[in-house]
């Protein structure tokens, strides 16, 4: 099981959408969502599907209202755009072979080494620009652990709840 630890956040304002950036959703859940946004379009393979070039204001409007405590990682390694939409047409949807919305994303961040998103972040930390975080709790300092059959079984739960 792999952790990862936070130092500081930063207000959302500091995010620059036209980069490459990392959205973690329910950042204190176990396990939290995790996709990518590049030129302001998001990415994202869930288990009833996925999001494909969702606006980001309309992602952050859904946060604000919602209220999800999600952190937002600005990344100083610039992943194409045409990149990620390719990467994600190999993908209809999370829980087939094994994948898991972190599938894509470790595929175009680190060849697809990383299983878990604690395990992506601690491999590449040289690569996170900025970190910021809304609607965290106060003392929130780091992703919780969990193991990779954790993921799978949380996928499979959405499966049934969502008829998928």
């Amino acid at each position: 099981m792999f952790s990862y630890h936070f130092s500081t956040f930063q207000a959302i304002e500091t995010i620059d959408f036209e980069q490459t950036v990392l959205w973690i959703f329910n950042a204190d859940k176990i396990p939290p969502h995790v996709g990518i946004s590049n030129s302001n379009q998001y990415f994202s393979l869930k288990a009833n599907g996925k999001d494909e070039n969702l606006s980001c204001s309309t992602l952050l409007n859904v946060v604000h209202r919602k209220r999800i405590p999600t952190i937002l990682i600005e990344l100083n390694k610039q992943i194409s755009f045409d990149d990620i939409v390719k990467e994600f047409d190999r993908y209809s949807v999370a829980g087939i072979n094994q994948t898991t919305c972190l599938t894509p994303i470790s595929s175009l961040i680190d060849s697809g080494k990383s299983k878990q998103l604690s395990e992506l972040l601690n491999n590449n930390r040289s690569l996170i620009k900025t970190t910021a975080g809304i609607y965290l709790p106060p003392d929130y300092r780091q992703l919780p652990s969990y193991s990779v059959e954790e993921i799978r079984s949380h996928i499979a739960q959405l499966k049934k709840h969502n008829n998928v």
